[in-house]
């Protein structure tokens, strides 16, 4: 629990770089907009940096419950069938190949960059809900 704060500061660091960056693209900081075309752009900042985190934060969270090892498994049993120099791999079984997985991946989710989404996603409802006043 002791770095897990600075797990938090720095994506949340990033998540607000990436929506300036939005913010910019959208014309947020155009000097010739009116106010309503300004607080959409902080919006759609928000909003876009938001569902990135989201979905970013599912497929790790997933990735943790072992979901995809089908697709690893079968991926590299292509790759061994197709590339001959990979031949001397020797993966086994499906069976053993997910139990050799749960045995090294680690069981606690990561759901940081989820909550972060999250709350990203709370913030431009709310500005959203603040255009609605302002247009």
């Amino acid at each position: 629990m002791k770095k897990n704060w600075k797990k938090y500061v720095v994506q949340i660091a990033i998540a607000l770089v990436l929506s300036v960056i939005f913010m910019d693209i959208r014309g947020a900081f155009d000097s010739e907009a009116d106010a309503a075309k300004r607080l959409m752009g902080v919006c759609d900042g928000f909003s876009m940096t938001a569902m990135i985190y989201v979905c970013f934060g599912c497929l790790l969270w997933v990735s943790t419950t072992g979901f995809f090892d089908i697709f690893s498994y079968a991926f590299r049993k292509g790759a061994h069938a197709i590339i001959p120099g990979m031949g001397f791999d020797n993966l086994g079984s499906y069976y053993d190949y997910k139990q050799d997985k749960i045995a090294k991946r680690e069981t606690k989710p990561i759901y940081s960059t989820l909550f972060i989404g999250l709350g990203f996603l709370a913030l431009s409802a709310v500005l959203v809900a603040v255009w609605y006043v302002v247009s």
